[in-house]
């Protein structure tokens, strides 16, 4: 991972066991998140990044959020995860349990209302 300060790129050390990141997102300088494989979440908080529980092992390919309180991670297998008191799984319900379930990849929203879009 790295950071620009606005005038120079430096390293920054994430969590131990760390897996490979595939998105990153946030809402402000002190609430940032990255996400990738094996269900890896990380936040930033301004001064340092702690790994967050997903509950998931899915590849989870990106995050947006519209504030600190309003963040959605995707990934895939058709996952979609909120932030509330912890990350919660909140597939969408016309999904079977035989479909074949969309790996998405980019999502984007206004507040609550989200949009996923899948490859």
């Amino acid at each position: 991972m790295i950071h620009y300060n606005g005038a120079t790129w430096a390293a920054m050390a994430t969590p131990p066991g760390t897996n490979r990141l595939e998105g990153i997102g946030g809402t402000g300088k002190g609430d940032i998140y990255a996400v990738g494989e094996g269900g890896t979440i990380i936040r930033f908080n301004g001064t340092t990044w702690t790994t967050v529980a997903s509950g998931t092992t899915t590849t989870l390919n990106e995050v947006w959020g519209s504030s600190a309180s309003d963040v959605f991670v995707i990934g895939q297998n058709g996952t979609i995860l909120t932030k509330g008191a912890s990350c919660s799984d909140t597939r969408t319900s016309n999904e079977s349990a035989t479909a074949e379930r969309a790996c998405y990849n980019r999502v984007r929203g206004t507040g609550s209302s989200i949009v996923a879009f899948r490859r």
